[in-house]
C-alpha cells in the first residue's frame, strides 16, 4: 500500500457525503470482475460493469476516494492537457477527432451521474474561466477561441475589460469562458461515485488492500486481501498514482509527484463580493498551480505548490497568500484554515494510458492533473473491455506496459522541471507586474 499520511480534507460541510460502509473482505468469493480501486476510476469501472449485469467485487485499501480522487482540486473540464491538434498529432486524425469529442462531452456525462445518483458535489457557478498572464498566451487564447468556435463547441474569448469584469481584476488581458466545465467537490464526487457502484449491485469492501494477484486455472485470476481472496475472469487495476507492487513493474509507468491545495479562512460578509462575481473557477495560462475558486462559507479554494516528491510537507502557503494577494490586492490579510496534499501521476506526455498487463487484466492510470472528468470516461472504456472490445474502438488505444526508462532518476527529472517551471512563472509574473503595477 502506498503511504498516504496526509488526511483527506474536510472544509466542506455544504453537501456532504457520508463515508463508505468499513466491512473488509474476510471470505472467498467468486465474481466476473474484480476492481481494485475505488477512486474515480475503478469506481466508474465497476458501476459501468455491474450496469452490464457483471458480478463486480471492488476492493479498496482505505476507503473510496482516499487517494487521488478525493485530494483533487476539483475542476471537471471537457479538455485534456493538450489542445485538440496535438492530440490529433500523438494519436492519429480519426482518433485524436473521437477523443477530443469524448473529452468535450466528459462534463456532461459526470453531470449525468450526479443527477442520477444524487451526489451534492457540484460547487455551483458559471464555468471555467482561463485567464492569459502575458501577450504571448493571450494570442494562443484568441487562437484556441477561433479554432473551438469553428469546431462547434462552446467557449468564448474576453478581452481585458471584460475579463476583468468577469474576475473582478484588472489584473489579466484576457480570458476564455468555457460553460461546459464546473467544480465539484471532489471527496463528495469520489465518494458518491462509489455509493452508484453499490447501489448498482457491486459488492464494495474497504480497508481491504490487494495483496497478491495470481493465476486461477486457465483462464481466470485471484487477487487476495490480508483476509480474503476473490477468484474471477477479469481484473481491473484502477490505483493510479497509489499504484504500488501488487503487479510488477505498473508503478514504473508513470512518476508520482505531490499536488498541494489549501482553503481560507472565511472572510467577513462583503469582501469577496466582487471577486470571481458570477462564481467561475479561475486558471490562468502559467505553468504551474494557478486555480482559484470561491467555496461556500466566504472562504477561497487554491492551488498551491510544495515540496514535489516529499511524502508529508506542508503547502507553500506563503506563495498562496502572494497568489491571492496579486490578483486581489483588496482582499487585506489572508489566512488559512486547512490544506492537504496527495500524489498525482505524471506520465510522459502527460495523458493516461490504458494498459493490457496479460489477458484478462487491466489498468488504466498517468492522469497528470485531469482525472475527475478523464477518469471517469476510462472507468467506462476499462468496462468495455470485459466484453471483447479492441484497442481500435477505445478511445485511447491499448498498450501494452512499458516501465519509464531510468524510472529510479524520472521523479528527480520531474521535480527539476516543476522547479524550473515555477521559477519561469515567476518570471513571468515579476515582468507582468512591472508593465501593470
Amino acid at each position: 500500500m502506498v503511504e498516504e499520511p496526509c488526511p483527506l480534507p474536510s472544509w466542506d460541510t455544504s453537501s456532504p457525503e457520508p463515508p463508505a460502509p468499513t466491512a473488509s473482505l474476510s471470505e472467498s468469493l467468486r465474481a466476473d470482475a474484480i476492481v481494485v480501486g475505488a477512486g474515480i476510476t475503478g469506481s466508474s469501472t465497476a458501476l459501468h460493469l455491474a450496469r452490464t449485469g457483471k458480478r463486480v467485487v471492488q476492493i479498496e485499501a482505505r476507503e473510496p476516494g482516499w487517494g487521488s480522487s478525493g485530494r483533487a482540486f476539483g475542476n471537471v473540464v471537457p479538455v485534456s492537457k493538450h489542445a485538440g491538434r496535438r492530440i490529433e498529432r500523438i494519436y492519429g486524425p480519426e482518433r485524436g477527432r473521437r477523443l477530443n469529442a469524448a473529452l468535450a462531452a466528459g462534463p456532461e456525462m459526470v453531470r449525468g451521474l450526479l443527477a442520477e445518483f444524487q451526489i451534492g458535489a457540484v460547487l455551483h457557478g458559471a464555468g471555467w474561466l482561463l485567464a492569459a498572464h502575458t501577450p504571448r498566451a493571450e494570442a494562443d487564447l484568441k487562437r484556441q477561441a477561433s479554432r473551438l468556435v469553428e469546431s462547434g463547441f462552446g467557449p468564448t474569448y474576453h478581452d481585458a475589460r471584460e475579463t476583468a469584469d468577469l474576475i473582478g481584476s484588472p489584473f489579466y488581458r484576457g480570458s476564455l469562458t468555457d460553460p461546459r466545465a464546473f467544480a465539484v467537490n471532489a471527496l463528495t464526487y469520489g465518494r458518491g461515485l462509489a455509493r452508484a457502484a453499490r447501489q448498482a449491485g457491486v459488492s464494495q469492501f474497504c480497508n481491504s488492500p490487494a495483496t497478491r494477484i495470481e493465476r486461477s486455472g486457465a483462464t481466470g485470476w485471484t487477487v487476495s486481501t490480508p483476509a480474503g481472496e476473490v477468484v474471477a475472469d477479469t481484473v481491473f487495476i484502477c490505483t493510479n498514482a497509489y499504484t504500488d507492487a501488487l503487479w510488477p513493474g505498473l508503478a514504473r509507468t508513470f512518476v508520482p509527484v505531490r499536488g498541494y491545495t489549501a482553503v481560507s479562512r472565511p472572510f467577513e460578509d462583503g469582501i469577496l463580493e466582487r471577486v470571481l462575481p458570477h462564481r467561475h473557477f479561475l486558471t490562468d495560462t502559467r505553468h504551474l498551480w494557478s486555480g482559484i475558486r470561491k467555496v461556500p462559507g466566504n472562504r477561497l479554494h487554491v492551488g498551491v505548490g510544495g515540496p514535489p516528491l516529499a511524502k508529508s510537507a506542508d503547502a507553500d502557503l506563503s506563495g498562496a497568500t502572494r497568489r491571492v494577494k496579486m490578483v486581489f490586492p483588496e482582499l487585506g490579510a489572508v489566512e488559512w484554515e486547512e490544506q492537504w496534499s496527495g500524489w498525482v501521476a505524471l506520465t510522459g506526455h502527460q495523458l493516461p494510458r490504458i494498459l493490457r498487463l496479460d489477458h484478462g487484466v487491466w489498468a488504466a492510470l498517468g492522469y497528470s492533473g485531469r482525472g475527475l472528468s478523464f477518469a471517469t470516461l476510462l472507468g467506462r472504456e476499462l468496462s468495455t473491455l470485459a466484453d471483447g472490445t479492441t484497442s481500435r474502438e477505445t478511445i485511447l488505444p491499448v498498450e501494452e506496459m512499458r516501465p519509464l526508462p531510468c524510472h529510479a532518476l524520472a521523479p528527480f527529472v520531474a521535480a527539476a522541471c516543476i522547479r524550473y517551471f515555477e521559477a519561469a512563472d515567476r518570471w513571468s509574473m515579476w515582468r507582468h507586474r512591472r508593465r501593470h503595477p
